[in-house]
């Protein structure tokens, strides 16, 4: 199972949508923190894209969480060509929302060790 933790409906619609498309399972989308937090409390997946700014703030709490159960995270959010979001503290990928929402997949599907989109 992929969790997609995003609050734009539109694009968290398009991430499912690929996701789907190629087989996945997916939660969410998750538009805010505490939903995301809520969520893998009661089950944990396998992988996860994350946007930083939610409905409720950012989304660092579950990516920490998610870093310490060594479960594959990608970011994909509008703060990257910045270079300011916390985001590159993980040694995770932070994608730009600039390029296509299949890089992040992309990543996150050969991460988990899965066939390519």
């Amino acid at each position: 199972m992929i969790a997609i933790v995003e609050d734009d409906p539109v694009l968290g619609a398009e991430l499912i949508v690929s996701l789907e498309r190629m087989g996945a399972i997916v939660h969410g989308p998750f538009r805010t923190l505490s939903a995301a937090l809520q969520a893998f409390s009661s089950e944990l997946p396998e992988g996860a894209i994350l946007d930083v700014e939610l409905l409720d703030g950012t989304v660092f709490p579950a990516a920490d969480r998610l870093n310490d159960l060594s479960i594959p995270f990608v970011f994909y959010t509008s703060l990257a060509s910045k270079g300011r979001s916390r985001a590159h503290h993980y040694e995770v990928p932070v994608f730009d929302k600039s390029v296509s929402s299949q890089e992040p997949i992309a990543w996150l599907v050969q991460t988990l060790g899965k066939a390519s989109p």
